[in-house]
């Protein structure tokens, strides 16, 4: 039996014999399923142990990024304050604690450098929650969740950009993050509602006029559209022309609560009341009617039909879900428009609760029943779309006078009704309450059309010091990275402006980097034009961030015994010796399809979407081939594939996993792999337009070894009137639109080429879950002195092969060199870095395999496309071009030789002396 085949049988058996029960009249039934819910959702939560390090309490495992616990805590804030079960509340307030860093504003040390402001906001938001709800105090001597929800929203308020777009916040905190550049809408929503939210709970108008601010630079930019539809961002490259329209749910869900809440606020506004109705009726249209089997049940609709949501994306539909609960109670007129949805929603997250092992497991789509889909973020949409429907059995929201708030009553005016503290035009005073309830006072600059938000920026990208936020000196002082040349850190210095800095010698370490200085201090100018002197002390020693390559660190870093001057604001990016530069410009796969479908005026977006599929399948594989060890994944799976050789566990699992990528992409008609004996149809999607040929995981006996493989993969296009079977993929490789191959080793390399197009590589960041483009237009050099070759073949080879490979081992001429052997025997291996270094990779057909042992369709083929369109060559053992053979049969074989031009000529001369 395969192990897919017997993974799915326990699964279908899970499914018979549990699910959640839920019935949505009965409150004790909804109380009853959220406690199961909560306590799956507890199950996945290990950081609480005796042993877990401080900075770790209160986070999620990896890969969960830090924001998303923020998330998972306020979704059990609103779990106790519905339900009254307090089971849950000691281990909640250790979290939040445990997170609030030492400014109390929910920028801890250990994830401060990596800090987005949509990372802040969700912390934030449960601390709003806690208060709102009244969630138990925070123990003695702890920050209080109004000082924490304003501590935040001041240190956020400073970095309001208007140097670019006209506005709005970054992306990222730091300048030397992926998406710095990025202006996008979840950051300014969740700053909008964090500004709603405190104008209702404390009166204060400036936070007010805040988000409206706020609303009207997302509106102006785009990022809201006259239809309410929300979407993902903008950059600043371009002064935010180009809006990226991806939409996702969680961005109208932050900014619904938000709208909601100044509609109270200002006693029922028009003008709220037309943009919060405007709002809900695009949610409903965009993502509750998203497939024809789920009406009025949530879909992620950008990513979820095509198997393409990452861990981010999974928890998205639990704060749409959340945020709409809570808009009912602020604006009880939307009742009737919301709940609706949430009822169905509920029911469908119900029955897709049915997954091993306990049987009430969630996975992802809630229009089946279970998919298999399932960790953290399926089961926190899970609760919180159920304990949604117990919205009114939630106590009332408090206000800074501890009185429940009145239902909102229609009213023109936007103007508050209650105003406490002075406030001018210049900036604002508001009330920020201590752990022991007394009122201090705290200034935070209100926004202007020639601000710069506070922020002291530098010339110097990679130079950023935020002074408003007055944080601790050792957070401004360094970012490290590790470059990719032998794993040398570099500090990077974050300042204003240097004096007096002397050279700095980097060491080789593991764990902790010692640094060494002289005594180095600078000025940094500060709002009103005072200054602030800080001085770093003579030795310094930073925790190491990060030990793997760093796809921001643009150029090699010298060897770890040169010296090197720090920038100052009038230096080049790149320093003595070679030092690099810090690129804050990433482009990841995701973009870079996304650029290059906007060059094509004709492009319907879906060979885009089948890439996005093909990516998804790329990290899987990759995913499984890291852990194989670990989870009983290596050695045979006991069958045979296409050809007749042993399948590997990991064989089976890997064509699986492309069978279920090319199938829920929708845009694939056929799909032919080495796994499979026939060409799997996909008749669910007749209209596709595309066809697949692969080798899930080449290389697969090297597996258990450790060495390198990959997957090897070619896209055509359909001809008009195709039919879908067999005969519409024997073609040449000259018909594929695209074609290239993943190597799994040390990291996960991509290689991807389109017709006519260069060839690009990308490497997998497994911190950003992203493949950032690498090495764009790779070219090989025209000759190398390097051959690959499995020699022990040698004794079946014919005349040409055996002279050729005999003339490698002499020297073209007196006082030369002999080529060098490298040969891996993981053709993926072989070939990258043949791609990389330039020689010649050869498999020839020889007397015992007179056709050759690779397959033309999903080896050979798109293997030549990539090596022409780098400047090499690549033909088959008849020497004929490789990418004009036209296979017999879909599996049908061929030898080859390919790479650098004229190493590749070399062969065919030799070839063709022996024609003559």
């Amino acid at each position: 039996m395969r192990l897919t085949q017997s993974v799915a049988a326990v699964a279908a058996c899970a499914q018979l014999g549990y699910a959640l029960d839920l019935d949505v009249t009965s409150s004790d039934s909804i109380r009853t399923a959220a406690s199961t819910l909560a306590h799956g959702l507890m199950n996945y939560y290990q950081n609480n142990k005796t042993d877990t390090p401080k900075e770790s309490i209160g986070t999620l495992p990896w890969p969960l990024y830090w924001w998303e616990a923020g998330a998972v805590w306020g979704g059990l804030i609103d779990y106790w304050a519905y339900t009254n079960d307090t089971s849950f509340n000691d281990v909640v307030m250790q979290a939040m604690m445990a997170q609030t860093g030492t400014d109390n504003n929910f920028l801890p040390e250990a994830y401060y450098s990596s800090m987005g402001n949509d990372d802040q906001a969700f912390w934030t938001f449960s601390a709003l929650s806690a208060l709102e709800y009244g969630f138990p105090d925070p123990p003695e001597g702890s920050p209080s969740w109004q000082t924490l929800a304003v501590n935040a929203f001041d240190s956020m308020a400073p970095r309001w950009d208007t140097a670019t777009c006209g506005g709005g916040l970054r992306w990222q905190v730091f300048s030397t993050n992926n998406g710095w550049t990025y202006k996008n809408s979840v950051s300014n929503g969740g700053f909008f509602q964090m500004a709603a939210r405190l104008a209702r709970f404390t009166g204060n108008s400036t936070y007010y006029d805040w988000a409206e601010r706020i609303w009207d630079w997302t509106t102006a930019t785009g990022l809201i559209d006259e239809s309410y539809r929300i979407y993902d961002g903008a950059s600043t490259t371009d002064n935010c022309q180009e809006v990226q329209q991806l939409q996702w749910t969680y961005n109208p869900g932050i900014f619904i609560y938000g709208t909601a809440m100044l509609y109270n606020y200002t006693n029922g506004s028009s003008v709220w009341e037309t943009r919060l109705t405007g709002l809900i009726e695009q949610v409903d249209q965009t993502f509750f009617q998203a497939e024809d089997n789920a009406t009025n049940v949530m879909v992620e609709a950008a990513c979820e039909p095509y198997g393409t949501c990452n861990n981010d994306q999974f928890s998205f539909k639990a704060y749409l879900a959340r945020f709409l609960a809570k808009a009912m109670v602020v604006a009880p007129y939307t009742r009737t428009a919301i709940l609706p949805l949430l009822t169905t929603s509920a029911q469908g997250a119900a029955k897709s609760c049915s997954g091993p092992s306990d049987g009430v497991t969630c996975g992802q789509k809630w229009y089946t029943e279970f998919d298999g889909n399932y960790g953290i973020g399926q089961e926190l949409s899970a609760l919180e779309v159920t304990q949604a429907l117990l919205i009114d059995e939630a106590p009332g929201l408090m206000d800074h006078n501890d009185v429940k708030i009145k239902p909102a009553t229609t009213s023109s005016t936007l103007k508050p009704t209650v105003s406490i503290g002075p406030a001018s035009v210049s900036g604002i005073t508001s009330t920020s309450a201590t752990a022991t309830g007394a009122a201090t006072s705290m200034t935070t600059a209100a926004p202007s059309s020639t601000s710069t938000g506070g922020s002291v920026q530098s010339g110097v990208p990679h130079m950023n010091v935020l002074i408003g936020e007055q944080r601790r000196l050792n957070r401004h002082l360094a970012i490290l990275r590790v470059s990719k040349a032998g794993l040398h850190p570099k500090l990077i210095w974050k300042s204003k402006s240097v004096e007096n800095a002397t050279e700095v010698s980097m060491g080789r370490a593991i764990g902790i980097v010692s640094v060494e200085c002289e005594l180095a201090s600078y000025d940094a100018g500060k709002a009103g034009g005072s200054t602030e002197k800080y001085t770093f002390p003579r030795h310094v020693r930073l925790p190491l961030i990060n030990r793997v390559f760093d796809p921001f660190l643009a150029t090699p870093q010298p060897s770890p015994n040169t010296r090197f001057k720090m920038s100052s604001n009038n230096e080049s990016h790149t320093g003595p010796g070679g030092s690099e530069a810090i690129n804050t410009e990433i482009i990841t796969l995701t973009r870079f399809l996304t650029e290059e479908q906007t060059k094509h005026k004709e492009a319907t977006g879906d060979f885009t979407l089948l890439c996005h599929s093909l990516q998804f399948a790329f990290k899987s594989i990759a995913y499984y081939i890291r852990r194989a060890s670990l989870i009983n994944l290596s050695g045979l799976a006991g069958s045979a594939n296409s050809t007749g050789d042993d399948q590997k566990k990991l064989d089976v699992i890997g064509n699986d996993i492309f069978i279920s990528a090319m199938r829920s992409s929708g845009r694939v008609r056929i799909l032919v792999s080495e796994e499979e004996d026939e060409p799997i149809v996909f008749d669910e999607h007749p209209n596709a337009r595309y066809a697949v040929a692969c080798d899930p995981i080449d290389g697969s006996s090297n597996l258990d070894a450790g060495v390198s493989v990959g997957t090897i993969f070619g896209i055509y296009k359909l001809a008009e009137g195709a039919k879908g079977t067999k005969e519409d993929l024997l073609r040449p490789g000259t018909d594929m639109v695209a074609a290239g191959f993943t190597m799994y080793g040390a990291s996960a390399q991509l290689v991807m080429t389109m017709k006519d197009g260069p060839v690009n590589g990308f490497t997998m960041d497994s911190a950003l879950g992203e493949f950032i483009l690498t090495h764009p237009n790779m070219k090989m050099p025209r000759k190398r002195g390097i051959y690959s070759v499995n020699e022990g073949n040698s004794l079946w080879w014919e005349d040409p092969v055996k002279e050729w490979c005999a003339s490698m081992k002499q020297p073209e001429k007196e006082g030369g060199k002999p080529y060098s052997a490298r040969y891996i025997g993981s053709m993926v291996a072989d070939a990258y870095r043949t791609l990389l270094y330039g020689g010649i990779f050869a498999y020839p057909s020889d007397k015992k395999s007179p056709k050759g042992k690779l397959r033309i369709l999903y080896e050979c083929a798109p293997m030549a496309m990539v090596f022409e369109q780098a400047g090499g060559q690549a033909v088959n053992s008849k020497m004929d071009r490789m990418i004009e053979i036209v296979p017999e049969s879909i599996h049908d074989k061929s030898g080859i030789f390919m790479g650098s031009y004229d190493e590749v000529q070399k062969v065919i001369d030799i070839h063709n002396k022996y024609k003559k």
